[in-house]
């Protein structure tokens, strides 16, 4: 029987926010960070021998900081000041394919 093909994939992310009430102003953050991690196999010929198998990975992550301060008045002049950094990686694996005959022998390309 073929080999069914699976994808598995873990993320998880965490952010949190904040606000301070400075009187004139506001100041107001975010920090963010994710994380991924996943795999693929499959079967390649799709037949009961299995002679070809591919594997695939990755691995991520990426993080944000934001900061925004923010004037409270209500007169003729209101302003926004802020900054914002990201920073993010992702590897990949080279895709693996085996093509092997039962007997352990590779098949000619």
């Amino acid at each position: 029987m073929a080999r069914i093909p699976s994808f598995d994939l873990n993320q998880s992310m965490v952010d949190a926010h904040m606000s301070i009430d400075l009187g004139a102003a506001t100041l107001t953050g975010l920090a963010s960070y994710e994380s991924t991690y996943g795999t693929f196999n499959s079967q390649s010929d799709w037949s009961p021998l299995e002679l070809g198998l591919t594997y695939f990975g990755e691995r991520a992550h990426a993080q944000n900081q934001e900061l925004v301060l923010t004037s409270n008045g209500t007169g003729r002049l209101t302003w926004l000041v802020g900054g914002q950094s990201f920073e993010g990686s992702d590897y990949y694996s080279p895709v693996l394919t085996s093509t092997l005959l039962p007997n352990g022998f590779p098949l000619p390309l």
